[in-house]
């Protein structure tokens, strides 16, 4: 089965991860809460997936994204809610791949949120991502396949305009 081929079911599985994560965790609180976000695996439900962030974060805390492209204009993000933070790359193809962010918050709702962006748009709306936490949901976001406000990533690359149009 070819990479391509295996992509639709990646987009499903990494749509429900959050709530598969939070569902499978949601009795524990506190600390029994911290080990179950520290524990889980998401790269055995994710192909092609490398975990890049997985940890506890406290509310109240400022987390930094110095790795984030400039033209985003988000280098911080404070956080509402205690939650499980994970953050994924997820390789498309050989010359692609989608950066994926999920929030679980320790007090689950039991909804699910996926947050989207404008235009040509490739950041991870974190502050989308903290309202929907902040309000009991589990919620993700992605890049689009591509870093930043601009087009020229989609220039020769066919499978990074592919991950915009319809894969991330």
């Amino acid at each position: 089965m070819s990479l391509r081929s295996q992509n639709w079911p990646l987009l499903l599985t990494t749509g429900i991860l959050a709530t598969a994560v939070v569902a499978g965790s949601i009795q524990y609180h506190g600390s029994n809460f911290r080990i179950a976000c520290s524990s889980f695996k998401p790269t055995d439900y994710i192909p092609n997936a490398t975990v890049t962030v997985q940890e506890f974060v406290e509310a109240r805390t400022n987390i930094f994204f110095p790795g984030n492209d400039p033209s985003c204009a988000r280098p911080n993000q404070t956080v509402s809610v205690d939650l499980c933070r994970i953050a994924l790359n997820i390789s498309t193809s050989s010359r692609s791949s989608v950066i994926f962010e999920g929030w679980l918050p320790e007090h689950w709702t039991g909804r699910f949120l996926s947050t989207g962006n404008g235009g040509i748009d490739g950041c991870v709306k974190y502050e989308d991502i903290n309202y929907g936490a902040s309000n009991g949901f589990s919620t993700v976001g992605s890049n689009n396949g591509h870093n930043g406000t601009g087009g020229s990533a989609f220039l020769h690359n066919d499978d990074v305009l592919e991950d915009y149009v319809w894969r991330s």
